[in-house]
């Protein structure tokens, strides 16, 4: 690892524990929010989505229910965006209130098109990956093998990874709205340049920004899996305790991580953004520091 990429980590983490020292308990308020919001709205496209299964034909019901979904999703994205945006100011000690989680709603004759492309582009996803768990390898076979509570922990994590690979190169692309919304047209290809030859440092600095907090979510994860087993088995009230206290544990330390690794993006969007005009610089000072030989050849 080189010098610069060293103080590119080293300054993610030092900017991470400033604005987290400050932001922390707005963006848990600003992510719980989120969360009702959204779970408000999966539970109602699945009430709709049962309903017209019982109501229309098969063919009408599916159509409709892939219009539900995307306008489920164009919705999250558009609070996602909301979410970016409160998170870059945060980052750069801006003014922030709650209200720009709605920013997106504001915006939208510019957001919403990015906001359908990306909720498309997720329906695909979860389309692919229901298929495979369900059809291709049946997942009733999982439960049958370690029980329900470890196989649908497996199954959050691979549809988590599966998500973050597969949303990992647009990664910079709401930042890049948020930050310079005039120049929207060409947003995705100023994202795929800002991640080209940093994709291994930027999971340098996840990894060592936030891995530790990892392990600590999965060993609290085990202490409450034990727990509720535990109690499950032997109906004892102190286990049944000790379970609901690693239970309460488990989901705050969730939310902290959550909020972290929200606060982490705009900075490492921000490093990586300074990296690259540096390197330009650099670039720039390189070529006029060459001797020109051009009068070499007469």
């Amino acid at each position: 690892m080189n010098e610069r990429e060293e103080n590119i980590i080293t300054n993610a983490q030092k900017d991470l524990f400033l604005c987290a020292r400050k932001n922390i308990n707005k963006i848990m308020i600003t992510l719980f929010v989120f969360n009702i919001i959204e779970t408000v709205i999966t539970l109602f496209c699945s009430k709709l989505v049962t309903a017209l299964a019982f109501s229309t034909p098969f063919v009408v019901t599916l159509v409709l229910s892939v219009l539900i979904s995307l306008s489920m999703l164009t919705v999250v994205m558009l609070l996602y965006y909301g979410l970016s945006v409160m998170t870059l100011r945060m980052v750069r000690r801006e003014f922030v209130t709650i209200g720009f989680l709605f920013m997106g709603f504001r915006k939208w004759r510019s957001v919403t098109k990015y906001a359908l492309f990306f909720a498309v582009f997720l329906l695909v996803v979860f389309s692919a990956l229901i298929a495979l768990l369900f059809f291709v390898t049946p997942v009733y076979k999982l439960f049958n093998q370690v029980g329900l509570m470890v196989g649908s922990a497996i199954m959050v994590l691979f549809f988590l990874s599966a998500l973050v690979l597969c949303l990992f190169p647009w990664t910079f692309v709401w930042h890049l709205l948020a930050n310079e919304p005039e120049k929207q047209k060409c947003v995705f290809k100023r994202n795929f340049a800002l991640l080209k030859g940093r994709k291994k440092l930027f999971w340098k600095i996840f990894l060592r920004t936030m891995g530790k907090k990892i392990v600590g979510i999965l060993i609290i994860w085990a202490f409450m899996f034990f727990f509720t087993q535990a109690s499950l088995k032997s109906q004892s009230a102190p286990l049944s305790l000790l379970s609901s206290f690693f239970s309460f544990f488990y989901m705050y330390q969730l939310y902290a991580t959550q909020a972290l690794a929200f606060l982490l993006l705009p900075i490492i969007y921000n490093l990586f953004l300074k990296d690259s005009v540096e390197r330009q610089v650099d670039l720039v000072e390189i070529k006029y520091a060459l001797p020109d030989n051009s009068g070499d050849a007469n």
